[in-house]
């Protein structure tokens, strides 16, 4: 998709209404397109964890140095070097770098969508793990810290987890499966004239059929109304007309061209006019025969 929208940035073309996957609908790097304004798409429910910020922005020069991942990191936000390489022109970092003021992806924990999956996810092998080697004896908790746990053990509990964290709630179906949740993003302009993500509606499983949706703001489309547009560039063709596809563009593009004299169609899109039967005449509209010729 970052090959796609950078080719399609590149001259101007006609306004397109874009349906986003989980995997590029809520992707922040996207958001430089102006012209996915008023996309829609399913995204990963976001959600804060407890003390994560605080976790990353603890990281210090020793920490980072400790770790060729965070290294490359703090030398990449701060365009230095945690100690000299040979050849290099950047400088050393002097230890005055502060990782609580970068503005960078690495800090930002407001959009935390799949993290917030991952963290459900330990979370709920924590569980497993904590059900086999925990057991309640005589109104009291007793864990066996050194229980050899089998995979097929952990496996068998997994199915059994039911718990909440963070305003969620995590269990798993016979199939292996959580309950379907998902929210549904908008691309708006905010009052910089930037996109942002706004969760319009959400996805619910769980619930009954009719209620799974749940609209909670009005989605803002392609051209910044609230008008839903069509997928298709012709409307349909009435009863009395038949389809003629237009020249040179996508099959859902055609006239409507009404039936020949003595000719009917009595179905909506027909592809072709049909006479009447002998001795009758069409009626007004040419959508079936009404009296006999005089």
């Amino acid at each position: 998709m970052k090959i796609l929208l950078e080719e399609l940035a590149r001259k101007p073309f006609p306004p397109k209404q874009w349906i986003g996957t989980e995997s590029w609908g809520t992707a922040p790097e996207f958001l430089k397109f102006d012209f996915c304004a008023g996309a829609i798409g399913f995204g990963i429910p976001q959600s804060l964890v407890p003390g994560f910020r605080e976790y990353l922005l603890d990281l210090s020069p020793a920490k980072a140095a400790a770790s060729q991942l965070l290294t490359e990191l703090w030398e990449g936000a701060f365009n230095c070097q945690l100690e000299r390489k040979a050849g290099s022109a950047d400088s050393v970092c002097d230890g005055t770098e502060d990782i609580q003021k970068l503005k960078s992806p690495y800090t930002d924990t407001s959009q935390l969508r799949v993290t917030n999956m991952v963290y459900k996810a330990v979370y709920s092998i924590a569980h497993a793990i904590h059900n086999i080697v925990c057991k309640k004896i005589n109104s009291t908790i007793q864990c066996d810290q050194f229980m050899k746990i089998e995979p097929l053990q952990v496996l068998d509990q997994l199915k059994r987890v039911n718990f909440s964290r963070n305003g969620y709630h995590v269990s798993f179906n016979a199939n292996g499966d959580p309950v379907a949740f998902y929210e549904l993003i908008n691309w708006q302009k905010n009052e910089n004239g930037g996109l942002e993500f706004v969760t319009v509606g959400h996805y619910d499983d769980s619930l009954p059929i009719g209620q799974k949706f749940n609209m909670i703001k009005n989605i803002s489309w392609l051209d910044g109304g609230g008008q839903v547009p069509v997928s298709v560039c012709s409307d349909s063709c009435p009863p009395g007309t038949r389809k003629v596809l237009q020249k040179g563009k996508p099959v859902c593009c055609y006239d409507c061209i009404p039936c020949a004299e003595g000719e009917i169609s009595n179905t909506t899109d027909s592809s072709d006019c049909f006479p009447c039967p002998n001795e009758f005449w069409p009626n007004e509209e040419k959508n079936k025969p009404d009296h006999l010729q005089g």
